[in-house]
């Protein structure tokens, strides 16, 4: 194997590293999402129920 037939072989093995890397970052990016919405909704009901029972008290985190 030459030279250039190793470097065009490595270089097709960081493309397909990247493309990996492109679908991972993806998927996390889609579940931030996810958790971002759903921490909404949780600060809406707690909200709610705080309205309701006439108590405001501090989130509390860590």
């Amino acid at each position: 194997m030459t030279d250039e037939e190793k470097e065009q072989k490595t270089r097709d093995l960081l493309l397909e590293e990247i493309t990996m890397l492109d679908g991972m970052i993806a998927e996390v990016e889609e579940q931030l999402s996810q958790v971002g919405s759903n921490l909404r909704k949780l600060r809406v009901v707690r909200e709610a129920l705080q309205h309701v029972t006439g108590e405001q008290t501090e989130l509390e985190l860590d």
